[in-house]
């Protein structure tokens, strides 16, 4: 786990989605926030961040093998793009990148 004052001297564009409890509403916020993340390259983002809280990490692989194909082809084509797990209780985050969660 990295801290987040680690990160302080490189420039990430960081989308942030905040834990929801209703399923439906997190992967409705999930794919919002990955286009907006993403749509930073227009701005001329050199890393793209979707930042989720850790508890994301229970669902990211069911929701990576169930698209598996297209979650890998997001992955070629977006290799600037990383998925941040937050804990905000510990103040840690883990860096992933899009690829593994489809590889596990």
């Amino acid at each position: 786990m990295g801290q987040i004052s680690s990160i302080i001297d490189k420039a990430y564009h960081i989308e942030v989605v905040g834990y929801k409890a209703a399923a439906p509403t997190r992967a409705k916020d999930f794919y919002e926030g990955f286009f907006r993340a993403v749509s930073r390259l227009d701005d001329g983002a050199k890393r793209c961040v979707l930042a989720l809280s850790h508890r994301s990490a229970v669902g990211l692989p069911a929701r990576a093998k169930q698209h598996r194909t297209a979650w890998l082809r997001v992955a070629d084509t977006f290799p600037e793009l990383e998925l941040w797990l937050v804990n905000t209780d510990s103040r840690t985050y883990r860096r992933t990148t899009w690829r593994e969660w489809a590889e596990d």
